[in-house]
């Protein structure tokens, strides 16, 4: 286990793309990213400094969430934005109730409406 760790260390945008790959097979979701190209993604974005599993950490999330993990659909989006985009509410256009502060900076919300969107 200790090596493993060290790997994942030692090569962490290599770790993330096995994850999100692993994730799409498991729900047979169509992965059709290369490890050169989510290294590039990676690098433009800053998603592998910035996720995690606190709500305002990011996550990859798929544009049209019909279709399969590529790169012109993926972004990265906040974990609180991502559950908000699942629901009704976002689906709908609507800004959640919590704060004004959404409408400029999702990310960075830290009401409990945002970190905790349903309950």
């Amino acid at each position: 286990m200790h090596e493993k760790r060290q790997w994942r260390e030692r090569h962490p945008i290599h770790d993330k793309y096995l994850n999100l790959k692993n994730h799409a097979k498991r729900r047979k979701i169509p992965f059709n990213i290369t490890l050169a190209e989510f290294t590039q993604w990676c690098e433009k974005t800053g998603y592998h400094e910035k996720c995690g599993q606190a709500s305002n950490s990011l996550t990859v999330d798929r544009i049209d969430s019909a279709g399969p993990y590529s790169l012109g659909n993926i972004q990265p989006m906040s974990h609180a934005e991502n559950s908000w985009k699942k629901s009704e509410t976002y689906a709908n256009g609507k800004a959640p109730p919590c704060c004004a502060k959404w409408e400029t900076h999702p990310e960075d919300c830290q009401c409990e409406d945002c970190i905790n969107p349903f309950g």
